[in-house]
């Protein structure tokens, strides 16, 4: 670490953690930099890189390739924040065995259906997915190449992280997407208070117009202006959008095992007609990084439970 970034690994560092489906973290991340808490960790990219200090707490975003104009529409080259000496934030998919022990978590969800569905359309947009492969189908395939489907990887993180929070509630902050659209200002104000973060109305009012995602909705309208092959990640970032999305019989592809995170999460079950079903854990546990048998068993029963 260079010496102009002296103390940017900040005493106070809490997580932020959502699964790797479109859930709307980004959001909150482009709010707290306007709030003045920085995140040098951006799902698991570092980007102590991107800033130059200015001295006295004061940043200037620098990096010219703006690698993240599609994501945090606030961090545009040349603009300077001031970021508090002591807090800070980091991002990431992870799960909870991967996370360093006594921090602070704000776990960002969305409801599954919107989220799965969401990535189908993603894949579809950016990744070469064949337009004629409907959603159940895509929902089978594998995760990344990884030992588990797209479906139960996204099963797998939720249960992990509600099992997580059953255990230590005090130390997890539940964050649904659908409550900070509905209520923007209201939900960075309940997040504020967890982190300890003062900052009045008219800041959190100002932090969350400059998140909203039609600001990246219009970046990506002008690259795709200049560019025809430009990919997409802002879509319609609307909740609820599975509720006349979803053909009927596409809810086989979750089954019963669903209820119980559905229920813990907040929201609607849907009729699932199809048995339980829990991918082969050992395996997928041992692929991320649970080695150790005895963690290894812990976990599962834990997640099984």
């Amino acid at each position: 670490m260079t010496s102009e970034f002296a103390g940017v690994d900040v005493p106070r560092t809490f997580e932020v953690v959502s699964p790797e489906f479109p859930c709307g973290s980004a959001w909150l991340a482009n709010c707290l930099f306007e709030l003045g808490v920085p995140s040098w960790h951006l799902w698991g990219f570092d980007t102590r890189q991107e800033w130059t200090s200015c001295g006295e707490g004061r940043y200037r975003y620098s990096d010219s390739n703006m690698p993240w104009r599609q994501t945090l529409a606030s961090l545009q080259p040349g603009r300077e924040f001031s970021f508090e000496g002591a807090l800070g934030a980091r991002f990431s998919h992870q799960l909870p065995w991967e996370i360093a022990p006594a921090r602070q978590i704000v776990l960002i969800v969305r409801d599954p259906r919107d989220a799965l569905y969401s990535e189908w359309q993603r894949h579809k947009r950016n990744f070469g997915l064949p337009t004629q492969m409907q959603l159940p189908e895509f929902l089978g395939t594998s995760f990344f190449g990884g030992p588990i489907s797209m479906a139960d990887m996204l099963w797998l993180h939720l249960k992990s992280w509600l099992s997580y929070r059953a255990a230590m509630p005090r130390r997890v902050l539940l964050l649904r997407f659908e409550d900070w659209k509905r209520t923007p200002a209201a939900e960075l104000r309940r997040v504020c208070k967890w982190i300890g973060l003062d900052r009045d109305d008219d800041a959190l009012e100002r932090a969350a117009d400059a998140s909203d995602v039609r600001r990246l909705q219009s970046i990506e309208k002008g690259i795709a202006a200049s560019s025809s092959n430009a990919r997409q990640f802002n879509r319609r970032g609307e909740p609820n959008e599975w509720r006349s999305a979803w053909q009927s019989d596409w809810f086989e592809a979750l089954g019963a095992q669903w209820m119980s995170v559905l229920d813990a999460l907040g929201y609607m079950r849907h009729d699932a007609r199809v048995a339980s079903r829990i991918p082969a854990l050992p395996d997928v546990l041992r692929w991320r990084g649970l080695v150790d048998e005895e963690r290894n068993r812990i976990w599962r029963e834990l997640i099984e439970g």
